[in-house]
């Protein structure tokens, strides 16, 4: 009695890339061969261009071809906004974050804080965002601290992007008066 061959699992993962190269091999000239007009009576190929396009500019190609491949866009979130009431007094707290401009550039604003009993400690943001790679930011911008705290105005910049699995990822370093730091 014969035992049959079987496959260990590193032996199947080296034929799979083969077994794929075989079957698109045998499959691709069916598919060719459908999407010709041959294989379909009732479909009839467009005229050909009786007058071909002047040169023009890419102004002018947006234009006449109305392809607005870069509006403006913008996009408004608040993350947190609460407000209770106990001790006979109110607390208020949010975080909210809005952007406008181009796929490329765009202005960030970004705000934070709470305010508790007449007590305000919060900042504000505004950046300048440029895009240097898919789905990734830099950011130079400005913060300022306010309440009932010192008032501190600080550099900003920083990244953000979207990281691989979907993760968020937003790193800023600040730079403030008489060389004080913060991330």
């Amino acid at each position: 009695m014969t035992v049959p061959w079987r496959a260990t699992a590193g032996e199947r993962s080296s034929l799979w890339p083969g077994l794929m190269l075989a079957l698109s091999v045998l499959v691709a000239p069916v598919a060719a061969r459908a999407q010709t007009a041959d294989a379909d009576p009732g479909h009839i190929a467009p005229p050909p261009a009786t007058q071909p396009m002047p040169p023009m500019s890419m102004q002018e190609m947006d234009r006449v071809m109305d392809m607005h491949d870069d509006p403006l866009l913008a996009m408004f979130k608040v993350d947190q906004f609460e407000r209770a009431h106990g001790d006979d007094a109110y607390a208020t707290s949010w975080e909210a974050e809005a952007w406008i401009g181009h796929d490329f550039d765009k202005l960030w604003l970004r705000t934070e804080g709470e305010r508790e009993s007449g007590i305000t400690d919060a900042r504000i943001e505004a950046f300048w965002d440029h895009a240097f790679a898919s789905f990734w930011d830099w950011q130079l911008g400005v913060r300022h601290d306010f309440g009932n705290g010192p008032h501190r105005d600080w550099a900003a910049f920083g990244v953000q992007g979207l990281a691989p699995y979907w993760f968020e990822v937003e790193a800023t370093a600040y730079v403030g008066e008489q060389g004080r730091t913060a991330m």
